[in-house]
């Protein structure tokens, strides 16, 4: 009887039947997950660096008692964000060395340049009356203001992605509305 070393045609014909589709299977996942990555942490990256400044600015106008504007202006890479305490509420900081930023611009390893922020559904190139006042979101004009801004929602797409800050009764959060 003679012992056999190794494997029959079969048995290796089997085996890359096999191996080619699991990798038929996981290739494309692998691809999407590669593709979405990047795209997932540029914007969720940029929403949370806004939910943290609006929550900076709701929590500086409680503590300073004083109103606080929160700005936004699209600049030549990015988009800025800005809140700072503006008493007079004229749209320049009263102190400007206390301004905080969140800007969110073209990087190597972040392309903000396809992305669109809308506020309330609307594409703006700047935002400039909207203050927080004793934590409360409002629209200042003239003299006039409402809580419009208490009910509110900023939008990040990016592609086929998108997520939302919901301002809802001055409380603003993050909530994902997928594709």
């Amino acid at each position: 009887m003679k012992v056999r070393k190794g494997y029959t045609m079969t048995e290796l014909m089997v085996g890359l039947v096999i191996i080619a589709i699991v990798l038929g299977i996981s290739i494309p996942a692998l691809y999407i997950l590669a593709t979405r990555l990047p795209t997932e942490a540029t914007i969720t990256t940029a929403s949370e660096r806004v939910l943290f400044l609006l929550a900076d600015g709701r929590l500086l106008s409680i503590s300073a008692e004083q109103p606080v504007k929160f700005r936004f202006s699209k600049i030549s890479n990015g988009f800025l964000f800005q809140v700072f305490v503006d008493k007079e509420l004229d749209g320049v900081p009263d102190d400007p060395n206390s301004v905080k930023e969140a800007r969110l611009t073209t990087t190597e390893d972040r392309s903000y340049g396809e992305m669109k922020i809308l506020f309330n559904g609307l594409e703006l190139s700047n935002l400039e009356d909207f203050y927080i006042y004793d934590g409360v979101f409002i629209k200042y004009a003239q003299q006039n203001s409402s809580t419009e801004y208490s009910n509110y929602r900023i939008d990040f797409v990016l592609r086929n992605l998108r997520r939302s800050i919901v301002i809802r009764d001055s409380m603003p959060k993050i909530e994902e509305t997928g594709r």
